[in-house]
């Protein structure tokens, strides 16, 4: 049986201001926006609606890497690619549902309610609803002063009311670059670890991103080589294949049922046993 890798690609606008700061900041508005304006302000980012990115990927200590390449349009469409050699993994959103095709060829369509909900979230940050302090969605709390990447940084809790899902961001106090963002949920983290920031269309964005699933312990090292902003993609790059395979049988001819498994971070861990040995 093979085991589904989890792959996450991020592509993160972040800021940077000159190299004076004043007193200590507290508001997490107030850091948040400042981030955005430094980074060349709102007005700029809506400006950009479609990007293309592509890369190298590395799943850390696995012996497993290979290349991706993303496509995204505001406010949730979506196509990324990874080619890992030994697999090959799709995953889209063509605005009216997610879908994935996983490493046998299946096509899976997402219209689970964690899925919805998850699907909602990302809208309203395209948005930038979590900047609106009488947002009904989002409420930002500062945590403080942490370090993180090697610097200090502001802490700043983003939580929301459609599901139980938290990230917890940590920006630079003295650059406002985005250092570290950990994604609570449920089934466990994800911390992605952000550097290598370069310039696309007048905004910075981190060209290297180190991630650690927990609790799976699956690590990911993914650095970008292209990045392009505001590219003519067709709309049809976000549907979904239309056709579809067979992936599985029954060697006796007959269903099965009631087999029992551990469900972690969407991962499905079942017992086996190969040549007598069971796992």
């Amino acid at each position: 049986m093979k085991s589904k890798l989890s792959i996450i690609i991020v592509a993160v606008a972040s800021c940077l201001i000159g190299t004076c700061i004043q007193a200590a900041l507290s508001d997490p508005y107030e850091i948040i926006n400042r981030c955005y304006k430094a980074s060349g302000g709102l007005d700029k980012l809506k400006t950009q609606k479609t990007s293309y990115v592509e890369g190298k990927i590395v799943i850390v200590g696995a012996g497993i890497e290979g290349t991706f390449s993303k496509w995204s349009e505001i406010p949730i469409n979506n196509r990324q690619d990874v080619d890992l050699k030994v697999m090959k993994v799709i995953t889209g959103d063509n605005g009216d549902y997610a879908w994935s095709v996983d490493a046998n060829g299946k096509v899976q369509i997402a219209r689970d309610s964690v899925t919805l909900k998850q699907r909602r979230i990302q809208e309203l940050y395209a948005d930038y609803d979590h900047l609106n302090r009488d947002s009904k969605y989002f409420r930002l709390t500062f945590m403080g002063i942490d370090t993180a990447g090697g610097a200090d940084c502001y802490g700043v809790r983003i939580a929301n009311t459609i599901n139980t899902d938290t990230t917890l961001n940590y920006y630079d106090t003295t650059s406002f670059l985005l250092k570290k963002s950990v994604n609570l949920n449920p089934d466990g983290q994800n911390i992605t670890w952000y550097s290598d920031y370069r310039p696309v269309d007048g905004v910075l964005n981190a060209f290297k991103q180190d991630a650690l699933s927990l609790p799976t312990g699956q690590r990911q090292t993914v650095e970008i080589t292209k990045f392009e902003i505001n590219i003519p993609v067709d709309s049809s790059r976000f549907e979904p294949p239309q056709t579809d395979v067979r992936d599985f049988a029954f060697a006796n001819g007959k269903s099965a049922e009631n087999i029992p498994f551990k469900f972690i971070e969407r991962h499905i861990y079942l017992i086996v046993t190969i040549n007598g040995k069971t796992n």
